[in-house]
């Protein structure tokens, strides 16, 4: 045995995976592991080196928060983020659950998906579910598992990601490249319009150096 991670708290209620792993969050070269504490409505991110605490992030009270994994980044700063679900979350109605991304770089919540329905229990488990519409966003596959006239249900939702704008990404193609770099160039200097100047990538009204520097950092 390499190591061992104690005192976690992962909790009976509800199914839905509370252990994943696949993702580096402290840029050690390591994998590190994802641990859903749901009794604690808290997900703790361990170091897959030698199992120390990276990261904690807490959910409402009594929310049974925890269940969820890890994925690739989705905001676009280089970091590999989290969906995380709080199956008792009252935010839209008894017990209605709620789904939420999180950074990975500072576990600040990026995007929230909230039932409506009482004793709904949205986001029993949280996955991502790769790019099915093509939009080069991650889109993610939340469940829900409740009661319906003393009758017990589940369902399943599909839910679109958002894509993430590139800075630099002139032409929308969802990368820099040469193209980019030819209508920057091509727009030098003074905007005419400063509403409608897609190289003006600084807002200032011009395009220039600054601008240059934007793209060709994002390039690729």
């Amino acid at each position: 045995m390499l190591y061992s991670i104690e005192n976690v708290d992962l909790g009976t209620p509800f199914a839905g995976d509370r252990i994943d792993s696949g993702q580096d969050y402290n840029g050690d070269g390591f994998n590190d592991i994802f641990m859903g504490e749901r009794l604690l409505n808290r997900v703790r991110i361990f170091s897959g080196l030698d199992g120390t605490e990276i990261m904690t992030i807490n959910g409402p009270k009594d929310s049974a928060f925890g269940s969820g994994r890890m994925i690739d980044d989705i905001d676009g700063d280089g970091q590999a983020d989290l969906i995380i679900g709080g199956v008792a979350t009252d935010a839209g109605g008894v017990d209605s659950g709620r789904a939420s991304l999180y950074s990975g770089a500072d576990g600040s919540v990026i995007r929230q998906f909230t039932a409506t329905d009482d004793n709904f229990f949205f986001g029993v488990d949280a996955v991502p579910f790769g790019d099915l519409n093509g939009d080069g966003a991650l889109d993610f596959l939340v469940a829900a598992i409740g009661w319906e006239d003393d009758n017990l249900f589940g369902a399943a939702f599909v839910i679109a990601g958002e894509p993430v704008e590139t800075p630099g990404d002139i032409d929308g193609d969802g990368s820099v490249g040469v193209r980019d770099l030819l209508i920057l160039l091509g727009s030098w200097g003074l905007c005419d319009d400063c509403n409608d100047c897609p190289a003006d990538l600084d807002d200032d009204c011009t395009v220039g150096v600054p601008d240059l520097l934007i793209l060709l950092g994002n390039w690729g």
